[in-house]
Formats: structure tokens, sequence, C-alpha cells
């Protein structure tokens, strides 16, 4: 299959890249088009042989004029378009496309985490695809630990604090962290004690710090939504201790969770699991396993694939 993908693909860590390269990895030829780049000359030859068009949009860019277009000629051709985001479409105040009459909401078929809001994305009149978060296959390994840079830390958190600030948990919980654990507790992000980590690093603090706490936005409410941070911690070696989300239940007997604004609970639970090194490290394994099995995004690129594919016959 050859594949058109349009996104922004300037960094090594996002979402767009990852997917090229799965895509890649399953054995289809990708064509990356750079959004804030692209012109219709650009893009007018590679239509001729295309099979899919795949939309993201970086927040904060205006959609390109050649955009919409491009979605409409696809449509005449018989060329199937997905829109593709994994992130959540109501109750965030993030700018950007978050708006339906972006041109990717127009495209066949639109894949989003949001599964919450199915009433929602009908009434719009989007075919709309829940499509949970993944990880990177190739990022999901159990790195060696290294005691020496994360000495005495027990506890960590990764990723910013005011990345939502319409969810104050996010907020109320890393201030409980350093309140409870103090020298113990670290936070890694932009707006943390140490900066953001990623690649390799990013599986050594996984590996070496025993607890990780997890956050995502509005998990009191939802059932299907749920933050990247769940496959990618678990998937790359962490044990994460995460809020409840029903939908988001493994099968893996003990996974560790708690109830979102019951900081009493939680210290608890993170205490326990402190002190059950071996059991910790058994439930970890288990989770990694389940996550390089089922979650990466060689499974959920696979289940889009054979979604456009049911949507061509008229299946879906």
């Amino acid at each position: 299959m050859r594949v058109l993908q349009v996104g922004n693909f300037q960094q090594d860590f996002c979402s767009e890249v990852h997917w090229a390269r799965t895509l890649t990895d399953l054995g289809h030829e990708v064509v990356t088009i750079q959004e804030n780049e692209a012109t219709h000359a650009d893009i007018d030859p590679e239509l001729d042989d295309a099979d899919l068009l795949i939309v993201t949009r970086c927040w904060g860019w205006a959609p390109a004029t050649w955009l919409q277009p491009l979605i409409e000629e696809c449509r005449r051709r018989g060329i199937p378009s997905a829109g593709l985001h994994l992130d959540r479409m109501w109750g965030l105040a993030r700018g950007g496309y978050r708006t339906l009459e972006d041109p990717m909401f127009g495209c066949d078929l639109v894949f989003t985490a949001d599964g919450d809001n199915a009433a929602r994305w009908k009434d719009a009149g989007v075919t709309h695809v829940w499509l949970p978060p993944g990880v990177l296959k190739d990022e999901c390994y159990i790195a060696e630990p290294d005691p020496e840079s994360y000495e005495g830390v027990d506890v960590a958190f990764v990723g910013s604090k005011g990345y939502h600030p319409e969810w104050p948990h996010r907020h109320q919980l890393i201030d409980f962290l350093h309140t409870r654990y103090g020298d113990r507790f670290l936070h890694v992000g932009p707006d943390g004690q140490r900066d953001t980590t990623r690649g390799h690093d990013l599986n050594v603090l996984y590996a070496t710090v025993p607890v990780v706490v997890g956050d995502s936005c509005f998990a009191n409410v939802s059932e299907k939504y749920w933050s990247d941070r769940l496959p990618e911690t678990w998937g790359r070696g962490g044990f994460m201790i995460f809020p409840r989300i029903d939908g988001a239940v493994l099968d893996v007997p003990g996974h560790p969770t708690w109830e979102t604004y019951d900081w009493d609970r939680l210290g608890s639970v993170v205490n326990a699991w402190l002190k059950t090194p071996r059991d910790r490290d058994m439930v970890r394994r288990q989770l990694h396993k389940h996550v390089l099995e089922n979650c990466t995004y060689h499974n959920r690129l696979s289940a889009l694939l054979a979604t456009v594919g049911a949507y061509g016959t008229g299946a879906i």
C-alpha cells in the first residue's frame, strides 16, 4: 500500500514520525507531506499511485489552503482518507485545530483516542473510530537500571504540570507527591526538577525508579480515554500507578490503580508497592509484555488499516 501522510515530521519524537516508521515496518510505502511547507505542485503527482491519505494536524498551525481540496480530490479518485490524532476532542482548552470545521474532520474516517463522546461525533456528522493510544514498538524494552543517576529517588512523575490547565488534578497530584516524599520524589518534565527525558534515557529512568505515578485528563469520568503515558510507561518497562479508568483495565491481575483526588489512598498504594519489590517487578514485567503484544503502534495502525479496508467495502 502507498500511503500519503500529512503532518509535522520536523521532530524526532512525535506521533507522526512514529506512525510513519510503523507503517513502513508493516511493509507499506509512506510519502510524508510536511503540512506547513508542501504545495499543490508537490502533492498532485503523488496522488496517481496513492492508496490511502492520512491527515494529522500540528497544534497552533492554520490548515494549509491545499488540505481541504486534497481530501476532496482523494474522494473523487476513490482514495480513502483518514484523520488521525490520539487525543481528546471535547473538554480541553488547547487551540489549533480543536474545531470540527478543521479539514481533518472532513476525512472519510476520523480516528482519535476520544471514545467517550460517540454521540457528539455522530451529531457532528463525523464518522469516528475510537483508537486508543499506543507506543512505538522499538521503544518497548526494559533497559538496564542506573541507580547512580537516580540515587535516593523512590517515586517519579513524568510529564508537564501545566499541560492541561482545565484538569486541576495534575497540579494537586504533583504537589502531593512533593509534599509526601520530599527528596525521594522526582518530577521529570519541562517544568520539573529535571528536563524532558526521551529515547533510551527514558527507558533507563523507568527501569530504575521503583514507582512512577501517572495521570490522565478527566480520569474520574472517562471510560474510553486515557493518556498515552499508560502504554508508553508500562511498555517501556516502568512500574506505574495510574488512575482507575474502567475501559483501561488490562488483563494483568493486580495492576496498580487509585481513585483520582484520593490522596490518602494514593499514598497507601505507593507505600505498599515500595515495600514489595519482587511483586512490583513481576507486575511490571507482565504489564510490559501485555503492552508489547497488544498496545503498540503496530497494533493500532494495523487496526486502522483494517477499518479503512472495511469502510471501502461498506462493512462499517
